[in-house]
């Protein structure tokens, strides 16, 4: 990937990176205020209801007090001289401006201790009308747990009851009214307890007045101690203990926990479920409306759907202001980006035209900036690289001249130096066999060694001509099955392998990309060098193959010979012997090598003391 690209991607990268930086900070703030305000919301109304509530109860405490402290009712429980069907009068009169005036509360009854606890004046709430009960009508109460508590309370105490469905004559009275029971109890002037006033107030009704008219959006809770709903926007859910089935607010709402036994006074909760709406709060609090600290469990839950609905807008408009920033922060990157690539663009061409011999590119050499300096750095490198090339051209024009001339003095050399050579040959010849029936065996062995000497000496000429010639007229490179041009080989020494009895093992030898002929001068030279080392009979000579990182490593090994560390770089050199004994003209080795490097490739020797491998690599 081109490097202006590379700039062009990191800009596009970081203006896009920056805009959503921007877009997501901007979110997360706005989503954090709305839930902060739902969340203010949520308790500054739980706040005014149960400062509602609290008011509520403080009302039916000051109009249970108000009932207790009336004269009428002393007079009646303490038997006074007046007529007592003019005192139940009096105060049957009080409790209907009571009932009249408070809608909540169905029934005002006097209680007294006479008869078990019969009712003395009752007063009850039916519909619109206030009925007074007659004599026959009065119930006795005396074995009534709101009797019974209220008769044990401190004197001045009020008896607050459970909250629970209304009873008549011990059965839960149908349509279900839940009851509050409020009393207290009444002494007469020697402090023996003489009664009760009691308020019964319809639960729902009351609960309607507390909390006034709220927003459609909140669901209100009221629950006992234990969980159970007293008030619940479902109403078939509420008095579930009374009954038989319990609905309670940590089965509801389980994201509580155990918050009616811990100390926390509130808890404010996320609920994301699938049949609650998006953006619902809940938010429960500890309450003791009653004198009596008895704690009651209020809660209100609000769903947001239109503030959610809110932020899906603000959500979109943060997404388009996003798309506009990144749009603008993208233009101005790609136009820096420009800037910075188009003149770097410009050297890159200069520098592809140079490599294709052309230098009429025009560089941004005039730029003040590092871009400026490296133009001006390339002009100069571009100068010297033309001077130098020329130096190079006329270095390689002349060396070629003088690799020619040499070629050419080697071909007349070897040709020349031929000639006397075979004459000489060919005249020990003559007085070799002129001397056949000689006695004279030290004349016929000093012509045997002119003649031998001569034979060498060919031989020397023969192989420098292969050496300097080396890969003349190759052009391409065959695909040469190695086995059979190695089987080949063996044939032309079969003679020898015989003679030295030697085993020889063919591996699994590839099929390569090669120089046919020189490969065949390769393995030529390396069996005849291990062949005339080897010393002794039953030399081992293997070829080997090993495929290593995509490439052959291939080699000839063989016993019975060794060379040292110190001598394996120098029997590649030309005219090198190790040991003068063995017939050659130290050129095998040198054409082994340069085989090798024609090939692009290398060549080096591994050996112990019995043993020789030499290891080549022919690149393909």
């Amino acid at each position: 990937m081109k490097i202006a690209t590379k700039i062009r991607l990191l800009s596009s990268g970081l203006a896009l990176f920056s805009a959503l930086a921007v877009g997501l900070v901007m979110y997360l703030g706005y989503v954090e205020s709305i839930a902060d305000l739902e969340v203010e919301v949520l308790e500054q109304r739980v706040e005014a209801d149960v400062a509602r509530l609290n008011d509520a109860f403080k009302e039916v405490s000051h109009d249970i007090r108000l009932l207790h402290g009336l004269p009428g009712v002393r007079e009646l429980l303490n038997r006074s001289p007046r007529p007592i069907e003019d005192m139940k009068d009096d105060l049957a009169q009080t409790f209907r401006h009571l009932l009249l005036a408070k809608p909540h509360y169905v029934q005002v009854r006097l209680i007294g201790v006479d008869g078990e606890g019969r009712e003395v004046v009752r007063l009850d709430r039916e519909g619109e009308r206030i009925v007074r009960r007659s004599e026959a009508e009065l119930q006795v109460k005396g074995r009534r747990s709101y009797f019974l508590e209220t008769r044990d309370n401190e004197r001045g105490e009020i008896y607050y009851s459970d909250i629970d469905l209304n009873r008549e004559n011990n059965r839960i009275e149908v349509p279900y009214r839940p009851m509050l029971r409020v009393a207290m109890p009444v002494y007469d002037d020697d402090e023996t307890f003489r009664g009760i006033v009691i308020i019964n107030l319809d639960f729902r009704g009351f609960a309607r007045e507390f909390l006034g008219n709220t927003a459609l959006r909140f669901d209100h809770y009221l629950c006992n101690s234990e969980g159970d709903f007293l008030l619940h926007p479902e109403e078939n859910k509420t008095f579930g203990f009374d009954l038989g089935t319990r609905f309670r607010v940590q089965e509801e709402y389980p994201e509580i926990g155990d918050f009616g036994d811990s100390d926390k006074e509130a808890i404010t909760m996320a609920i994301n479920r699938e049949d609650r709406p998006s953006g619902f709060w809940f938010h429960l609090r500890k309450v003791r409306p009653l004198e009596d600290g008895r704690v009651l469990l209020y809660g209100v839950a609000a769903g947001f759907e239109e503030v959610v609905s809110a932020s899906h807008s603000i959500v979109r408009k943060t997404v388009l202001i996003m798309v506009v920033l990144w749009g603008l922060a993208l233009a101005g990157a790609l136009g820096v980006s420009l800037l910075i690539t188009r003149p770097i663009e410009r050297i890159t061409q200069a520098a592809r035209r140079l490599g294709e011999g052309s230098d009429d590119v025009d560089l941004p050499d005039a730029r003040s900036d590092e871009i400026g300096t490296l133009a001006t750095s390339f002009k100069v490198m571009r100068g010297a690289i033309k001077e130098q090339e020329g130096r190079i051209l006329e270095a390689n024009e002349s060396l070629s001249q003088a690799n020619r001339d040499l070629k050419h003095f080697a071909h007349i050399s070897s040709h020349e130096l031929r000639e006397p050579l075979t004459r000489i040959s060919g005249l020990a010849s003559l007085l070799e066999l002129s001397f056949q029936d000689s006695k004279e065996s030290e004349a016929t062995s000093f012509v045997k060694s002119v003649k031998e000497e001569a034979a060498s000496a060919l031989q020397q000429i023969t192989d420098f001509r292969v050496f300097s010639h080396l890969g003349e007229g190759t052009t391409v490179r065959d695909k040469t099955d190695l086995l059979q041009l190695v089987q080949e080989v063996l044939e032309e020494f079969s003679p020898l392998i015989e003679a030295k009895e030697a085993v020889v093992s063919l591996g699994k030898l590839p099929e390569i990309k090669v120089y046919r002929n020189l490969v065949r001068v390769l393995y030529r030279n390396l069996v005849e060098n291990a062949l005339e080392y080897a010393q002794g009979k039953g030399t081992a000579l293997a070829f080997t193959a090993e495929r290593y990182e995509g490439c052959w490593t291939l080699g000839v090994f063989n016993t019975g010979s060794s060379i040292v560390d110190a001598e394996q770089d120098r029997v590649f050199r030309v005219f090198t012997r190790l040991n003068q004994e063995v017939e050659g003209t130290g050129l095998g080795l040198a054409i082994c090598k340069r085989v090798v490097e024609f090939h692009s490739g290398r060549i080096w020797i591994e050996s112990d003391k019995s043993s020789v491998h030499f290891k080549f690599i022919l690149e393909s």
